[in-house]
């Protein structure tokens, strides 16, 4: 009975038969131990007088201690402001039962004036009880809980102090129960021996709980999830979680890989339009950042697909309507972009023809039209003519009047532009090397042309400068010689040349105005009949998506490459 249990109730034996017996399992009933009423030491209550809440708590907690009989030797509890607390003169038995932080953390704002009142009582106090917020079953907010600091630290320093901290569940405000947890932490600590004294309560979920040393599962598991190697599957792409495009180890196209699109979840912008990605072009910068030789991490700059949601800000479209637009990381399930930058696709398009449209057509026409003010009889050089710029570059330049010269890597190549678009054999190039910059010298009587539409770099890039005519225009739309920090020569500038670096990615970003005004006269042309699409549009399905790559790596492609979007394809999903 002294052990808190009423005997041996119950005894199973794993054998009757001593000779094989080695266990027995005995069961006993808990029992009520009868102890004589806890005697609570004198207590004040500190508290702030212009607080309701506090007001009313410290009430009903003097009357339910003073009820008790047992308070002081009867001498009952005093209810104190911090002011009042110091002037008082108690006993040094006397316990400071602090609720100033209630209802709010007075510690993480106090001003420099409350702070020297609590410094001065918690140096004169021995033994201390404080109320505050950050119980319950959520992470505290460390607002909450500084004075579990303060506790440890003067604790620790003077031996003597006895500070013993109650966070309360903040979400849980009834008064009666707020009194039953506090009243029960002055129980134990009036009773319990020193050497057992627990000075750390929490409520949670309800009950008072004692600070302990456990395992952080939430924790662990977070850890593990970052360390752990993600586990790949094949699933189809429209199947479970949003998923966007991604590479495990730039350098490997092979890593190439799904991850889910967290991003989706998150609440719509007012002014955002939500579309679902039908079709992704690709092209040669989304090559650059999967190859690591590109400091970005999104990849895909334009798509075409249907509206699901809108923001309470847009305008002029609705769910359901097909739209196109440049986003430079579109190679995802979903895609939010500004209502603004999105442009609708008309019915004689599809998805597919519509997302090798932006960042090509709106190049050229932006350079062409917009940046070089082309006129009738001009003559412009485009380098890498049978690519998806390229061929933008060569419908725009002789919609505008233009005299096209242009280069290409292939025979094949040269033939598609003969073909295609009418350039006289004698006014295409080759670009593996430099020559291609007699060959304008000789056509041109050694004038030059009057704009260039340049991709090339090195050799080329200053092969092509050394070609442009007085007054000319050089318009560079590569890359490399631009993030390797290139140097141009002076010289040509002394014939009143410009050079304009042009990149729709950017644009589409920060100039979206400029670049939907581009998109939409492109569109427009397309539907009269004026402009077509790249040929040949080469389609890969997702699940496709490494040879699509690869291809383009290889320089050999012409036309346009563009992913369709199709559900039904499996894929690499990493989660």
């Amino acid at each position: 009975m002294q052990s808190g249990f009423s005997g041996s109730d119950l005894i199973l034996h794993d054998y009757e038969d001593d000779r094989c017996h080695e266990f027995s399992i005995i069961l006993s009933t808990a029992v009520d131990i009868p102890q004589a009423p806890t005697e609570f030491p004198k207590i004040a209550l500190i508290l702030e007088r212009s607080s309701t809440m506090q007001q009313m708590l410290a009430e009903q907690l003097k009357v339910r201690l003073e009820a008790t009989g047992r308070v002081g030797g009867g001498s009952g509890v005093e209810i104190w402001s911090i002011d009042q607390a110091i002037t008082a003169d108690p006993s040094s038995d006397t316990v400071y039962l602090f609720i100033l932080e209630l209802d709010r953390p007075v510690l993480y704002d106090m001003n420099k004036e409350l702070f020297a009142k609590v410094q001065r009582l918690l140096i004169s106090t021995k033994k201390i009880i404080w109320v505050s917020q950050g119980g319950g079953t959520q992470r505290a907010s460390p607002k909450s809980r500084m004075v579990d600091g303060l506790a440890r630290v003067l604790s620790a320093e003077d031996g003597r102090v006895v500070f013993t901290t109650i966070a309360l569940d903040s979400a849980e405000h009834r008064t009666h129960l707020q009194v039953e947890k506090i009243i029960k932490v002055l129980q134990a600590t009036a009773s319990s021996p020193a050497e057992d004294l627990e000075t750390e309560y929490v409520e949670q979920d309800g009950l008072l709980q004692i600070n302990r040393l456990v395992e952080a599962n939430y924790l662990n598991n977070e850890v593990h999830s970052k360390i752990l190697p993600q586990q790949a599957r094949i699933q189809n792409f429209g199947k479970g979680p949003p998923l966007r495009l991604s590479i495990a180890s730039p350098g490997l196209l092979d890593t190439l890989q799904f991850l889910e699109d967290k991003e989706q979840s998150q609440p719509l912008g007012p002014g955002e339009v939500e579309i679902e990605v039908k079709a992704v072009g690709l092209n040669f910068r989304d090559v650059l950042i999967a190859l690591g030789r590109l400091n970005r991490t999104g990849m895909g700059g334009e798509f075409a697909g249907v509206v699901t949601r809108i923001g309470e800000a847009c305008t002029g479209i609705q769910p359901g309507n097909r739209v196109v637009t440049c986003y430079p990381d579109c190679c995802k399930s979903y895609v939010r972009v500004d209502w603004k930058c999105i442009v609708e696709i008309p019915n004689c398009l599809s998805f597919v023809e519509a997302a090798s449209l932006p960042i090509n057509y709106t190049t050229a026409w932006h350079a062409l039209h917009e940046v070089a003010r082309v006129q009738p009889g001009e003559s412009v050089l485009i380098h890498s003519g049978a690519g998806g710029t390229g061929q933008a570059a060569i419908q725009v330049a002789q919609y505008l009047g233009a005299n096209v010269f242009a280069t290409v890597s292939t025979e094949s190549k040269k033939q598609l532009l003969i073909d295609l678009y009418n350039i006289p054999e004698e006014q295409i190039f080759y670009s593996r090397n430099t020559s291609f910059a007699k060959g304008i010298k000789r056509l041109t009587s050694n004038h030059g042309v009057d704009v260039v539409l340049n991709s090339l770099s090195g050799e080329g890039l200053l092969a092509s400068w050394e070609s442009i005519a007085p007054f000319g225009r050089f318009l560079e739309i590569g890359k490399k010689d631009i993030y390797s920090y290139g140097k141009l020569p002076m010289f040509p500038f002394a014939k009143n040349v410009t050079f304009s670096a042009i990149d729709v990615a950017e644009i589409s970003v920060k100039r979206t105005l400029l670049m939907t005004k581009a998109l939409k006269t492109v569109i427009s042309l397309l539907v009269a009949g004026k402009l077509r699409t790249a040929q040949p549009l080469q389609v890969y399905g997702i699940s496709d998506i490494e040879n699509a790559f690869r291809s383009m790596q290889s320089g050999r492609t012409s036309g346009k490459i563009v992913f369709e979007m199709r559900k039904e394809d499996p894929v690499l999903v990493s989660i």
